[in-house]
């Protein structure tokens, strides 16, 4: 989000060319940045931080068994052979 005014400002002059191929440019710059280097760097960006902050569930249950995990509704039930 913070960087939609300096992309806007980026493909605004690509916008009023007269080719095709400056409005192709333009969208081209703006889908790249959203897909890639948008929302799923933000959301990795988020995962790593919560990773720092909390680390890993599985090393702090002992041993990464899922039923353990408070407010799991399964963990009464036998497991599955």
């Amino acid at each position: 989000m913070f960087f939609q005014i300096p992309l806007i400002q980026l493909t605004a002059p690509l916008e009023k060319m007269k080719s095709a191929h400056g409005k192709l440019l333009g969208n081209s710059i703006f889908w790249i940045s959203f897909t890639i280097l948008g929302q799923p760097l933000a959301a990795l960006m988020y995962f790593y931080a919560w990773q720092a902050k909390y680390g890993s569930v599985s090393k702090s249950m002992g041993g990464g068994n899922s039923s353990a995990l408070p407010g799991n509704p399964f963990a009464t039930c036998p497991p599955v052979a």
